[in-house]
C-alpha cells in the first residue's frame, strides 16, 4: 500500500498529561523514523484544541519536510486544523507618563517580537541562569531561527556582565536589535503559593534589566528603543498577574532616569494573554495617576547640590517632592519631621554615594523606606563599587 502522507494528533499530551513540549519532541524524533519510507512525504500533527494549538504555533511545528529535516507550514488544506503562522502586529495600548516634559512611551504590542525590522536599540530576554540554549517555541529560539542571533555566543563575551546581580548586555549584533540584555531569572516551583518571595525574586531580576540599561545610558550606549517580550511568562511560566506590575514599574523607572529613553514596546504573541496584560497594565496606570505619590529625597549633606538639582527636576515636572531641610519647618524635631516625610510619601529617590553610605540619617531613611514600603530608586551620577553592607539593604528594593 502506498501512503504519502500520515495524520495523527498530538499523542500523550492530552488526558495522559504529558508536558506539550515534551511530546513534540517525542514526536519529532519519532518522525525521523519515517525518512526510510519509499512513499511518504509529509507527516502532520494535528492539534486538537485551542491550548495544544498555540502550543504547536509557539514550537513552529505542523508538517514535516523530509528533504530538509526541518518543520514548515503546511499547505491550505491542512489550515483548518492549525491555525496560521503568519504574524500581524497590532498596538494594543499606549500610554505616556504622567508629567513628563518628553513624550515617553510604553506600547503593547500583539505579534511576533522577531518579526520587528526596524532598528531598535536594546533587546530585552530572558532564561534560565546561564541556560542560553535556543529551544524551540522560546524567543532565544525565535532569535536563533529568524535573525541568526545566537544568544550562547553572545553571553561568551558580553559588553556589560553583571551576571552576580543576574544580567548582562551584549556587543552590538549587527542586525536590527543592535544589542541583546539577558536577565537570568531562577526556577519558580509550581507549587510556589506564596507571591511575595516571587515578587522579590522578580523586582530583584527586573531591577538588575533598569540598572544595566542606566549603566549602558552612562558609557554613551544609544538607547532610545527598547524592545521585550512578557519576560518570564513563556519557557519560565510565571504568572502574568505577579509579572505585571514589578516590570511596569521598573520600565517607568528607566524611562523617568534614562533621558534618551523614549519608547518601550512589549510584545505577546498570544493575543488573549496581551490583552489580559493590557488590561493589568491600564488599571495600575489608572491608578497611578489618580494618585500620583510624592518623592522623598535622602542624600548626604556632601551632595546636597546634585540633590536639590534632582528636587528641582522633579517639581518642574510637576511632581511633589520633600527634602530637607526646606519641608523641615524652623524649631521643630528632624527626627519626626523625616518620619512623617517618608509617610507622606511613596517614592525614595536615594542620591547613591560612598557620602551616603557611610551616613547614618541616610540609613535610617533607607531603612524606613523600605519599612514603609516605599519604591526606592537610587540615583548615582558617578557609578563606584556599592559596599556589600549597602547592595544587601538596597537588594531587591528597588
Amino acid at each position: 500500500m502506498e501512503c504519502s502522507s500520515i495524520a495523527f494528533p498530538l499523542l500523550a499530551s492530552g488526558n495522559n498529561g504529558f508536558d506539550i513540549e515534551l511530546a513534540y519532541h517525542i514526536a519529532r524524533s519519532s518522525i525521523k523514523g519515517y525518512k526510510t519510507a519509499m512513499f511518504l512525504k509529509t507527516v502532520f500533527l494535528v492539534a486538537y484544541n485551542s491550548r495544544i494549538e498555540y502550543k504547536l504555533r509557539e514550537l513552529e511545528t505542523n508538517s514535516y519536510d523530509d528533504s530538509t529535516d526541518k518543520f514548515y507550514p503546511s499547505d491550505d488544506s491542512i489550515n483548518k486544523y492549525y491555525p496560521s503562522k503568519q504574524s500581524v502586529k497590532n498596538e494594543l495600548l499606549t500610554f505616556s507618563l504622567p508629567k513628563q516634559g518628553r513624550n515617553k512611551q510604553i506600547h503593547v504590542m500583539t505579534g511576533d517580537i522577531c518579526d520587528i525590522n526596524d532598528t531598535i536599540d536594546l533587546l530585552a530576554c530572558s532564561a534560565y541562569k546561564q541556560n542560553y540554549y535556543p529551544l524551540p517555541g522560546t524567543l532565544l529560539g525565535s532569535l536563533y531561527k529568524k535573525k541568526g542571533i545566537s544568544v550562547q555566543e553572545l553571553s561568551w563575551d558580553p559588553d556589560i556582565d553583571m551576571r552576580d546581580m543576574g544580567c548582562w548586555l551584549s556587543k552590538e549584533t549587527g542586525t536590527c536589535f543592535r544589542r541583546i540584555a539577558c536577565v537570568e531569572l531562577l526556577p519558580v516551583p509550581s507549587e510556589q503559593k506564596e507571591n511575595e518571595p516571587i515578587e522579590k525574586m522578580l523586582t530583584s531580576t527586573f531591577s538588575s534589566l533598569r540598572f544595566i540599561c542606566e549603566q549602558a545610558n552612562i558609557r554613551g550606549i544609544p538607547l532610545q528603543k527598547i524592545a521585550l517580550p512578557i519576560l518570564g511568562t513563556g519557557h519560565q511560566k510565571i504568572d502574568i498577574n505577579y509579572v505585571a506590575p514589578v516590570l511596569l514599574s521598573q520600565m517607568q523607572q528607566s524611562l523617568e532616569l534614562i533621558d534618551q529613553l523614549t519608547d518601550i514596546y512589549i510584545y505577546e504573541l498570544n493575543p488573549k494573554k496581551a490583552s489580559h496584560f493590557s488590561e493589568i497594565l491600564s488599571n495600575i496606570h489608572e491608578s497611578i495617576e489618580d494618585d500620583a505619590p510624592g518623592v522623598f529625597i535622602s542624600y548626604s549633606s556632601k551632595q546636597d547640590a546634585l540633590a536639590h538639582q534632582i528636587y528641582k527636576m522633579l517639581v518642574h515636572n510637576g511632581i511633589t517632592c520633600w527634602i530637607a531641610p526646606e519641608n523641615i519647618p524652623p524649631g521643630s524635631s528632624y527626627i519626626e519631621e523625616i518620619a512623617e516625610g517618608i509617610g507622606s510619601t511613596k517614592i525614595t529617590v536615594l542620591v547613591l554615594t560612598p557620602d551616603a553610605e557611610r551616613s547614618p540619617w541616610v540609613r535610617k531613611e533607607i531603612g524606613t523606606s523600605i519599612g514603609s514600603g516605599h519604591i526606592l530608586i537610587p540615583f548615582q551620577k558617578d557609578p563606584y563599587e556599592i559596599g556589600k553592607d549597602f547592595r544587601f539593604l538596597l537588594d531587591g528594593e528597588q
